[in-house]
């Protein structure tokens, strides 16, 4: 299941990245160059790490000077993408009830 994340800007793919945190980890596109993937896995940390160059060179100083962890938007993008999965799956099975 794809799903194409509309942020603000270009749309950004997200697809599930097949490996050992299977369901948590994702392919998220870089809004900017559609061509380059960002893997992002969602269980780092409780809420998620990103390859990309914004995450790698901005968590560290956000996390001292604020409560709340930075989330990058291909980070927000996967979290998106896992909720609706996780919410559709809901739905389904409430109707099989």
């Amino acid at each position: 299941m794809n799903h194409v994340h509309p942020v603000q800007g270009r749309p950004m793919c997200v697809e599930p990245a097949i490996g050992d945190y299977e369901g948590l980890s994702f392919w998220v596109t870089s809004e900017s160059s559609p061509d380059i993937r960002h893997k992002v896995e969602l269980y780092c940390h409780g809420w998620g790490e990103c390859g990309c160059a914004a995450y790698t060179c901005n968590h560290r100083k956000h996390e001292n000077t604020h409560a709340t962890p930075y989330r990058c938007k291909h980070i927000r993008a996967a979290r998106d993408y896992f909720t609706d999965a996780c919410i559709e799956k809901f739905f389904e099975l409430q109707l099989a009830q």
